[in-house]
């Protein structure tokens, strides 16, 4: 299996927070070196920041990709040892922060998911699925919309100029993980991520901070 990367940033203090980000793309575009803009905001605030990098479709599968992803938070705790652990995702990247939440959740303090798709099925018969190959059973065994909630600190957001059908994505993974929908003002499914630092840092209306240190 390809292995995953992450470009990484520090402050000059350790330890300290950490803020693990996994870009969007459809699962097949895009990669870390588009995704580093909360970085300098965060590095200000003391937050290490880390942007993954997993293999993409058709060359790997959503299986593969999630475990890509959970090995990289995995690899960065080990070797930073943080004080907590924020991790991040926008559009098919929360699908996949998401999906690494729940197979790690003791190495997640909070999660944050931005214009999220998380009901995999309706894109079965879209252009999307043509490197996917999505199936039924695939779409719905990767799908997420049950509870619990993987981690107690959940953010769930789009913009107000989402899509109708995005917004249900965040309405139902919210209604089923017993969470609220953060809908962001002036934001859209592409320029939602610019507000990653803002959010994290508790500056838009709505979304607290919780930054309790790691057990």
């Amino acid at each position: 299996m390809p292995t995953s990367s992450a470009s990484f940033f520090r402050p000059d203090h350790q330890p300290g927070p950490l803020h693990i980000f996994i870009h969007g793309g459809y699962w097949q575009q895009l990669s870390a070196w588009d995704s580093l803009m909360a970085a300098p905001v965060l590095l200000d605030a003391g937050v290490s920041f880390a942007a993954v990098n997993y293999s993409l479709a058709p060359d790997a599968s959503i299986e593969t990709m999630i475990e890509q992803c959970c090995a990289a938070v995995v690899s960065l705790i080990d070797d930073l040892a943080p004080t907590h652990v924020t991790l991040s995702g926008s559009s098919a990247g929360a699908h996949l922060a998401a999906r690494t939440a729940l197979r790690l959740p003791s190495a997640v303090n909070r999660l944050i998911l931005l214009s999220g798709i998380y009901d995999l099925r309706p894109l079965i018969h879209t252009y999307v699925n043509d490197p996917l190959g999505l199936d039924e059973h695939r779409a719905a065994e990767l799908s997420i919309d049950t509870g619990p909630r993987p981690v107690d600190a959940v953010v769930i957001a789009h913009g107000d100029n989402e899509t109708e059908a995005f917004k249900r994505q965040s309405g139902r993974l919210a209604a089923a993980w017993g969470v609220p929908v953060c809908e962001v003002g002036g934001r859209n499914h592409f320029d939602l991520v610019l507000d990653l630092a803002p959010i994290h840092l508790g500056e838009i209306v709505g979304v607290p901070r919780r930054e309790s240190p790691r057990e």
